[in-house]
C-alpha cells in the first residue's frame, strides 16, 4: 500500500496518510511538497500533533542492513541499505602510499609519530565497524526525518553452535574439542567421516582417494 509522510507546520513527523487524501491537501493548499524520495509533505496550517506509536526495526548485517517500520500494525517504511566492503582495502592503499612518501625527500613539514594517541584512544572502532556504525545511525535518523519513531529494535543474534550440536551447555575446555579433534587435518578427518568411501562412485577404498568439493567450486568435469 502506498503512503505519503506527513510533516506538521513545525516539521515534526506526524502519521502518513493516503495518496489521496495528499492530494486533497495540496490542491487545497493546505500541505506543501516537502520531498520527493520518499514523497513528504508539510502542512501548512496548524494542526494536532498526536501520533500512534512507530517502531523501527534493525537487521544488522555485514554487507547489508534491512531496516523496517512498524506502526499502527502496517508497515510504514521498508527498505535495505548496502555497506560499503571497501574500507580496508582503501585504508591499505592510504597506508602504501604513505610509506611511499616517507620514503621520499620532499616533505614540508616535519613527519608525525607513527603510533599515535588516536589509535589508542579509548572507544575506538576499527574504520570498516564505525562506516558501519555510522551508516545504519544515519538511515534511522533519515527514517526519524519523516515518521514519528518512538522505539528501535536492533536484531542482535548469536548462536553458540558447539552448543548446538553437542545438545548442551559445555564446559569451557570442551569448546577445544570439536569435530576435528584428535585428526591431524582437516583432509583426514574428511576421509574418516565419510569412512573411505568416494562420494562421486560409493566405491570403498578406491586407489585414488582424493578430498574435494561435491559440488566443484570451478566448471571442471566431474570423474
Amino acid at each position: 500500500m502506498s503512503i505519503v509522510y506527513v510533516l506538521s507546520k513545525s516539521g515534526k513527523p506526524l502519521m502518513p496518510c493516503k495518496p489521496a487524501r495528499a492530494r486533497h491537501l495540496l490542491e487545497a493548499g493546505e500541505a506543501k511538497m516537502k520531498s520527493m524520495e520518499p514523497f513528504t509533505i508539510q502542512l501548512t496550517i496548524e494542526s494536532t500533533e498526536e501520533t500512534q506509536s512507530v517502531i523501527v526495526g534493525v537487521d544488522l548485517g555485514a554487507k547489508i542492513v534491512g531496516v523496517a517500520t512498524v506502526g499502527n500494525g502496517k508497515v510504514l517504511y521498508q527498505g535495505e541499505v548496502a555497506l560499503r566492503t571497501d574500507i580496508r582495502k582503501r585504508m591499505e592503499t592510504r597506508a602504501m602510499y604513505r610509506r611511499s612518501r616517507r620514503s621520499r625527500k620532499c616533505r614540508y613539514r616535519s613527519p608525525r609519530f607513527d603510533n599515535r594517541a588516536a589509535s589508542r584512544r579509548k572507544g575506538r572502532l576499527p574504520p570498516s565497524i564505525q562506516s558501519r556504525s555510522d551508516t545504519t545511525i544515519k538511515v534511522v535518523r533519515r527514517i526519524s526525518s519523516f515518521l514519528p519513531v518512538s522505539a528501535i529494535v536492533i536484531e542482535v543474534a548469536n548462536f553458540d553452535t558447539q552448543a548446538m550440536r553437542a545438545g548442551g551447555k559445555l564446559v569451557s575446555w570442551a569448546y577445544q574439542r570439536g569435530e576435528l579433534y584428535g585428526e591431524e587435518n582437516i583432509k583426514m578427518y574428511v576421509r574418516a567421516r565419510d569412512k573411505y568411501t568416494c562420494q562421486y562412485c560409493g566405491k570403498v577404498m578406491p586407489r585414488q582417494l582424493e578430498v574435494d568439493h561435491i559440488i566443484p567450486r570451478t566448471p571442471e568435469t566431474i570423474p
